[in-house]
């Protein structure tokens, strides 16, 4: 989950000025919480994503929010593997890839985070369900908001801008080195 600062010289010279980063997280889902922040101001809302071409309505709903706020980073909770359905994994993809895209086209980078590592971030734990990550929002980022996208998409917003000012803090995670299977008894024998 890190971005090459070389691609993205802009937001490397406001980090490094300690200029404001206009951040907007994402919870994407047909219904679709959104939360813009630039260090001093919050906005968020929900889109419902209901015309029968989502990506093209995602695609304008993404552009014309950025244009109006202006985005330094597009962070978004990455798709959930865990669904039983196919159909739902699909949509996330197809969501995660507009967002990447998007992002490309306008020229800021992406994180992408995990919605394990989000409720943990959260709530402190990573199983944390719908009321509980509405209550946080409410009592640690002051947002009042009934929606669990929104307040997902709040904390997305608050996770990468933590991440952006301490990413020393967010160490990459190494992947565990594979178990050496043990043989079978029969098989040392040939």
């Amino acid at each position: 989950m890190s971005f090459d600062c070389v691609l993205f010289p802009a937001l490397a010279e406001r980090i490094r000025l300690g200029l404001p980063i206009r951040i907007l997280g994402l919870d994407p889902a047909t219904r679709f919480g959104w939360a813009w922040n630039d260090g001093i101001h919050r906005v968020q809302g929900a889109w419902h994503l209901k015309s029968a071409d989502k990506p093209a309505e995602l695609n304008w709903l993404l552009r014309k929010t950025i244009g109006k706020l202006g985005v330094d980073v597009l962070a978004f909770e990455d798709a959930a593997g865990g669904t039983k359905y196919w159909q739902t994994a699909l949509f996330h993809a197809e969501l995660r890839a507009i967002i990447k895209l998007v992002a490309q086209a306008v020229g800021v980078p992406t994180v992408a985070v995990n919605p394990n590592t989000l409720k943990k971030w959260a709530t402190g734990h990573g199983r944390a369900g719908k009321p509980e990550m509405i209550r946080k929002c409410k009592t640690i980022l002051h947002v009042d908001t009934d929606d669990d996208n929104i307040a997902d998409a709040c904390f997305v917003e608050d996770y990468a801008r933590q991440y952006l000012k301490h990413p020393e803090l967010f160490p990459e995670k190494k992947p565990k080195p594979k178990k050496q299977r043990r043989k079978s008894p029969q098989v040392m024998m040939f």
